[in-house]
């Protein structure tokens, strides 16, 4: 480039002419722009690596987060299949032992003891066992049976001692409560499905069925036209009926 001034010429990095010793113009201007440069390229540094700091800070928080979340995740996975694992050793446990449960059951229902057999079924898991699939209907006869044979319990302990009556729940609600669901399994449509009911069991089911309305018409004092009734009603109607002969 040439110096304005003697057009000698000069480098953009001299501060002044060697020439004629006129300042440099261009060098000025490339100094301040250089010296602006050097601001700017220091404040964005600092920028940088204050965001980068932060980004740090913030990734650190992310993947502690995240982290965490998995952790989570799995735990519940864990939880969710820790019923599974176990439900399968039960059922496994069970069949290696199958034919020991049946036996069992059998003797039990032989005897007419209904509820040593409903005992038995639950203390041994044995609901979760396929190969045992076609006790369901007597076993739900059974639950009924046990469940009546209780509140008619608490009924009769209520009449004799009315200060032990409020150590109970209202008893008239709870057998009602159980008259009702044996009278909807009962009639349900799957009830008789040989794949719930095994053969010979109709006449433990049978047994049952008149036991419980023997016990609730000697116990409730209730009437042959009440026990039909009852079939068709809510358990509020025959809570209404029991706690009238009750009365």
């Amino acid at each position: 480039m040439r110096c304005p001034s003697c057009g000698g010429d000069i480098r953009i990095q001299d501060k002044v002419c060697p020439y004629c010793g006129m300042p440099n113009q261009e060098f000025l201007k490339h100094q301040e722009a250089m010296q602006h440069y050097e601001k700017e390229f220091e404040k964005t540094k600092t920028d940088v690596y204050q965001e980068t700091e932060k980004t740090k800070r913030f990734s650190g928080r992310v993947l502690v987060i995240a982290g965490l979340v998995v952790a989570n995740v799995l735990a519940l996975l864990l939880v969710f299949n820790s019923y599974n694992i176990v439900d399968m050793f039960r059922t496994s446990a069970i069949n290696a032992k199958l034919s020991t449960y049946q036996s069992g059951m059998d003797k039990l229902l032989e005897d007419g003891d209904y509820v040593g057999v409903y005992e038995y079924y639950y203390a041994n898991d044995l609901y979760s066992a396929d190969g045992l699939r076609n006790y369901s209907s007597v076993m739900d006869v059974a639950g009924d049976y046990v469940a009546v044979l209780r509140g008619i319990n608490k009924m009769i302990i209520a009449e004799a001692d009315q200060k032990e009556k409020d150590e109970y729940d209202d008893p008239a609600e709870y057998v009602a409560n159980n008259l009702e669901s044996y009278f909807s399994v009962s009639s349900a449509s799957y009830f008789v499905d040989e794949a719930r009911m095994k053969e010979g069991h109709e006449e433990y089911v049978a047994d049952m069925q008149e036991q419980i309305r023997q016990m609730t018409k000697t116990y409730c004092h209730i009437t042959d036209e009440d026990w039909e009734s009852f079939k068709f009603m809510s358990k509020a109607g025959i809570q209404k009926i029991l706690e009238e002969r009750a009365a």
